[in-house]
């Protein structure tokens, strides 16, 4: 039974400073033997269902909000507030010239905000659709298409000029294979993979040569690799968290520095 929490081990020494195996540094046999899994025959049918329930599905998931609850949002800030309140004072006061100035102003902010946010939104759309519906796996010892979703650490994952990446995987065998990672390190040429574990103590994405990453596509030749993350844990599923991130941090140091200043 699996019991390896894979972003929390060491293996031979190789553990990053967050905890997280380094996959690329170490040889196919020990990915294999640390994931508890078999090159040849892959996973059950039962322990992908273990693992399934232990991490969750291959997918990234994105909070969705209606359009009005993202305009109402716009205005959840003590700035406005404050000039809302402004706005209302004037109009009492018959200062209506006063008052229609500071309620365009308030509206013009919504709908600035508005746009923002909606674009920021279809770009995290975008990572999710970046994950592909269908792969093909060892199961039980012989081929077999699922659902991409369904995908655990330490299955095995066949791949073919055409297909989008499911996982992240560490390749255990590579023949003529390059991988368009355009999407993800915005490197234009395909990238050429292979086999053969990395020494480098913090290459970039786009220098593991033996990690095939979620979401990027196959653009010749044919490989076959361990999967070592999913969903969120995948360098997909990174980007995916710092874009919530700062969404979250939301608006620019004077934007805070005047939210301060409100309050």
């Amino acid at each position: 039974m699996f019991r390896i929490r894979y972003n929390t081990i060491t293996v031979n020494g190789k553990t990053s400073p967050k905890g997280e195996a380094i996959w690329y540094q170490m040889a196919v046999r020990e990915v294999a033997d640390t994931l508890v899994t078999d090159e040849v025959i892959g996973l059950t049918a039962d322990e992908s269902s273990l693992r399934l329930t232990q991490y969750g599905y291959n997918e990234l998931k994105f909070k969705e909000r209606s359009l009005l609850m993202r305009f109402a949002s716009q205005f959840h800030n003590p700035l406005i507030y404050v000039l809302l309140v402004a706005a209302f004072v004037t109009a009492f006061l018959g200062m209506w010239v006063d008052a229609l100035v500071i309620a365009v102003v308030v509206l013009a902010n919504a709908v600035i905000g508005f746009i923002q946010e909606g674009k920021a939104e279809a770009s995290m759309d975008a990572l999710g659709r970046m994950m592909t519906p269908i792969c093909t796996v060892l199961r039980d010892g012989g081929r077999k298409e699922i659902p991409a979703r369904e995908l655990v650490p330490g299955d095995i994952v066949l791949l073919e000029e055409g297909d989008r990446v499911p996982a992240d995987l560490r390749l255990s065998y590579a023949r003529n294979l390059s991988v368009d990672e355009a999407a993800l390190t915005g490197e234009s040429v395909p990238v050429d993979k292979n086999a053969d574990p990395i020494h480098e103590d913090t290459p970039s994405p786009a220098d593991q040569h033996c990690i095939a990453f979620s979401g990027t596509f196959i653009t010749r030749g044919s490989g076959r690799g361990i999967v070592v993350a999913t969903g969120p844990k995948s360098e997909l599923g990174k980007i995916a968290d710092l874009m919530k991130e700062t969404s979250k941090a939301g608006a620019a140091p004077l934007m805070r520095k005047i939210a301060e200043f409100t309050k």
